[in-house]
């Protein structure tokens, strides 16, 4: 599992803020982003080593996130936490960067013909 991060410096925040340990890659060039097509940040997509998607969803939803934490304890036999009445019963996220109004570097970052999630191997885009 990662948790894939669209600014460095933001990233780095959110690790030290929450004392992440899961992996966080960068994503500045958008190029996950693009591949998985994720218009709402958090997007969380659970994949197999292969890099299939398993689970995706958007956004701050105490279901999807149990919803998670089961399947995860299933494969991985962590625990899920126990208290879960600070989550948020649901709440939307924030417009990702390829969906923001257009920017040069934005543009530049997008692929050259934009259609349908283009079939890939793996979350990487690879």
């Amino acid at each position: 599992m990662l948790a894939i991060g669209q600014e460095r410096k933001g990233n780095e925040v959110l690790i030290e803020r929450h004392g992440l340990t899961v992996p966080m890659p960068d994503d500045s060039a958008l190029k996950a982003s693009f591949a998985n097509q994720v218009e709402i940040v958090p997007t969380i997509i659970l994949a197999n080593p292969q890099g299939e998607e398993l689970r995706k969803f958007e956004g701050f939803g105490r279901q999807d996130w149990q919803d998670l934490y089961r399947e995860l304890s299933r494969i991985s036999r962590i625990s899920p936490p126990r208290e879960w009445a600070s989550y948020p019963e649901s709440q939307p996220g924030c417009g990702s960067k390829p969906v923001q109004p257009e920017s040069p570097s934005v543009c530049r970052r997008r692929p050259k013909t934009p259609t349908a999630r283009t079939p890939h191997r793996d979350w990487r885009g690879r």
